[in-house]
């Protein structure tokens, strides 16, 4: 068995802004991440910080660009317990997509079309959290009635096989796997393990 990690995040772009102040929902981003250092993780973000017009699949570094604003944005990580065989559908699925990164695009009809409940999907455009939830979903390891494009990033805190394994800011979660010691990291070796046993 393995981990996967979902980040959520509410940087403060205006899009984002706007969504929590429209639906109050406390984020607004999805990432998904395959260690537990966030190091590798993959989205449909900004490609760069000040352009919000140019969306892309990407591996985000989230030490920098919107997510070093303001001393950190708020954010929240969730871990999912996958076996060998859906973890490795995973990242063959991310690897495939990020080999291909230039034929996708945001779907932004999508993101619209979803905060008024509507469906629209169209072939190899994503926003971030219609783009996790359908990894999961192909790979068998989300089981959810809702279509890809209409999940929402707050849609993850309530499904019932994520656990949630750290909250607080992006500057903390970046910076506890360089300390020596610290409560975080204890607390994701903790859960991680409990969740392996289970």
């Amino acid at each position: 068995m393995k981990i996967i990690y979902i980040l959520l995040t509410r940087t403060n772009t205006l899009f984002s802004q706007i969504v929590h102040l429209l639906t109050k929902a406390e984020y607004t981003h999805a990432a998904i991440s395959l260690n537990n250092e966030m190091t590798c993780v993959y989205s449909f973000a900004r490609r760069y910080a000040n352009n919000p017009f140019c969306i892309r699949f990407m591996r985000e570094d989230i030490s920098h660009g919107v997510y070093a604003r303001n001393n950190g944005t708020p954010c929240a990580v969730y871990a999912l317990t996958v076996s060998d065989i859906a973890y490795s559908n995973i990242k063959n699925q991310i690897e495939t997509m990020f080999n291909e990164k230039q034929s996708y695009r945001y779907n932004y009809r999508g993101v619209i079309a979803n905060y008024l409940g509507k469906e629209h999907k169209f072939p190899r455009h994503y926003f971030c959290s219609e783009f996790v939830s359908k990894i999961l979903i192909k790979a068998g390891v989300l089981h959810t009635k809702k279509s890809p494009c209409m999940i929402r990033p707050m849609d993850f805190t309530q499904m019932t096989q994520m656990k949630m394994v750290y909250s607080g800011n992006t500057k903390d979660l970046m910076s506890f796997p360089r300390r020596n010691i610290k409560e975080v990291r204890k607390c994701f070796k903790t859960i991680t393990q409990q969740l392996l046993n289970a």
